[in-house]
């Protein structure tokens, strides 16, 4: 069955460290709290307020989580007025061979987005 894992975190600035860190950070923690292992993931798109531009969330996580053979990319994310800044989001299909039930991870000023998720 396949399966889709929504995530959500946010920076205080554009920065390439605190970038990788959140990138790292929300992968590690879906990946965890979903009880799943590498080959479980299909793909992961990723998306990034136009204030984010000095490092991709797509190659954080490959290079640091060495998530090579996984499908990933990374779009700008659409100028919302009022929208939230310096936010990373991500959607994540799985192929989840458990009945667990799927938690979706919203961190930091991303938690407002779905409290229901958070």
């Amino acid at each position: 069955m396949i399966k889709a894992i929504r995530t959500a975190t946010t920076v205080d600035q554009d920065s390439p460290e605190l970038i990788k860190d959140a990138s790292v950070e929300i992968m590690s923690l879906m990946l965890k709290s979903n009880e799943l292992k590498l080959e479980n993931i299909i793909s992961v798109f990723f998306s990034i307020t136009p204030d984010l531009k000095s490092f991709n969330p797509a190659t954080a996580v490959r290079e640091i989580l060495n998530w090579t053979e996984i499908p990933m990319i990374c779009f700008q994310e659409a100028f919302i007025e009022g929208g939230l800044p310096y936010c990373i989001r991500s959607l994540i299909h799985i192929q989840n061979h458990q009945n667990h039930e799927i938690k979706h991870i919203y961190l930091h000023k991303a938690k407002n987005l779905r409290s229901e998720w958070s």
